[in-house]
């Protein structure tokens, strides 16, 4: 085992657990099993985030800007990320018995693919600095969307800041309307909800608000029609586009390399900002976009 992927190895074994343990409950069939079943899945979530990001941002990320022979299976394992986390957010009572289900067997079958098939490349292709890297990896805590206007942020306050007072500074040197990169060094949904805040902005979360509805068939949603939906929301004021990577993951390199330059050319009557982890270098060349540095 490569030092490097002990932890990522450790989770890939509690998430096997997780996923037994949340069909045994399933199995009892009773309502108390249920509701405790929720209640794992939910206790999990957080641990599970900071995973996903830990291998989006320090195993994805190099495999799709150095090795794009396996751009499928990055693919496939990003549209697999979104699922998982589109059920944990959405699992509610009236849709319990389903979604813990089908989260528990994604859960599995990921977490086998990336065994076979995504470690190995780590041990065959990353070098010393990559590998130090995955080591090394500090992700941003995840968060569940606050139940009132507040923002709750959980990890490293002022980095966050530093962060929002970075991109204010960026927009007050740019036109106040139109289409704005945000690309930062790793998935972080707080800095997200704190810049919403700070800045005035409206928070709409693609991935929540439209991929949700459409589970496992989300993939199939054409690229026009998410560029319809931020038209719409700048239409009506000025926001930050969350998760808009959750469908372009499924995407091929051309198709979001249109899309990300057909947004820059939009002519909108408000602000509209795209936060950015794994694309970053499908981005076009603009003075509209800000480089976070973490």
């Amino acid at each position: 085992m490569l030092a490097a992927m002990q932890r990522l190895e450790h989770d890939h074994a509690a998430g096997l657990v997780i996923a037994e343990r949340l069909e045994a409950l399933l199995q009892q069939g009773d309502a108390a099993a249920l509701q405790q079943a929720v209640q794992l899945l939910q206790a999990y979530t957080p641990e599970m985030e900071s995973h996903l990001q830990q291998e989006e941002q320090s195993v994805l990320r190099p495999l799709v800007q150095y090795h794009r022979e396996h751009l499928a299976l990055c693919i496939q394992i990003g549209r697999e990320h979104g699922t998982l986390r589109t059920l944990a957010e959405t699992v509610s009572p009236t849709n319990a018995a389903q979604t813990v289900a089908e989260f528990a067997q994604l859960l599995r079958a990921h977490t086998l693919l990336e065994d076979a098939q995504l470690f190995p490349l780590v041990a065959n292709l990353f070098n010393a600095e990559q590998l130090q890297a995955i080591a090394e990896f500090v992700p941003l805590a995840a968060i569940t969307p606050p139940a009132s206007s507040e923002v709750a942020v959980h990890h490293n306050p002022d980095q966050l800041r530093v962060w929002v007072n970075v991109l204010r500074a960026h927009l007050h040197r740019q036109p106040e309307n139109g289409v704005h990169f945000v690309l930062l060094p790793r998935y972080a949904p707080e800095f997200v909800q704190l810049a919403a805040k700070e800045l005035g902005l409206v928070l709409f979360d693609y991935q929540q608000a439209v991929m949700a509805d459409y589970r496992e068939q989300a993939e199939f949603i054409p690229l026009a029609a998410m560029l319809q939906s931020l038209q719409n929301q700048a239409q009506q004021h000025a926001c930050i586009f969350h998760n808009a990577e959750a469908l372009l993951c499924v995407k091929s390199e051309a198709e979001r390399r249109a899309w990300l330059a057909e947004c820059l050319g939009l002519a909108l009557p408000h602000l509209v900002l795209i936060p950015l982890t794994l694309y970053q270098a499908d981005v076009p060349e603009t003075d509209r976009a800000i480089t976070i540095h973490g």
